[in-house]
């Protein structure tokens, strides 16, 4: 199973997406939105120009 959360940061102006997938030991991605959108063809944030897309910002790494 897949699960996947996009977040977006107003006032920072960044976002990103974290993709993890659900196994034994489970392992999560930090991706950019735009690679996000290329990968799956879902926009979680349409309204957001390219560039904030294109960045990927440093999300906190998830812990167990």
């Amino acid at each position: 199973m897949l699960c996947i959360k996009a977040i977006y940061i107003p006032v920072l102006n960044r976002g990103s997406v974290y993709v993890c997938y659900n196994k034994n030991n489970s392992t999560c991605y930090i991706t950019s939105i735009s690679f996000f959108i290329h990968k799956t063809g879902i926009d979680p944030f349409p309204a957001l120009g390219s560039s904030v897309k294109r960045k990927k910002f440093e999300l906190p790494k998830l812990h167990d």
